[in-house]
């Protein structure tokens, strides 16, 4: 499952997330509203990183049909699969540090994401 890695940041890549909301908010292609659709130079936008992320996911649900799965990952592909479950990028939900998101599933359908309380 090599797509479900971070977002690539291109050019910024490295930079801190401060910097990152500073240098998004000064490029002119930038719309606040929708902040997801923002790409940096040589990098990906939330939106990319939902269309690659549902990708990779669907083919493991597919060739793990009968298993229960696990996914560790960062925040951006937590928030990218939670706007695509939620069908709402305004609602997405960014888990915190080691935070527990369930996602059930069945036979062709996932349902939508639950946050699982911390113990």
């Amino acid at each position: 499952m090599h797509d479900l890695h971070e977002r690539d940041l291109g050019v910024l890549k490295g930079q801190s997330y401060d910097l990152l909301r500073d240098l998004a908010g000064q490029d002119s292609g930038y719309d606040p509203k929708r902040g997801w659709l923002w790409r940096p130079e040589g990098g990906e936008s939330y939106e990319d990183v939902r269309k690659r992320v549902i990708v990779a996911i669907e083919e493991t649900r597919h060739r793990y049909p009968d298993h229960e799965l696990i996914v560790v990952s960062h925040g951006g592909v937590m928030l990218s699969m939670w706007a695509h479950l939620t069908g709402s990028w305004e609602a997405a939900h960014l888990p915190p540090n080691c935070g527990i998101v369930l996602i059930e599933h069945e036979p062709g359908r996932l349902h939508p994401p639950q946050i699982l309380p911390e113990e």
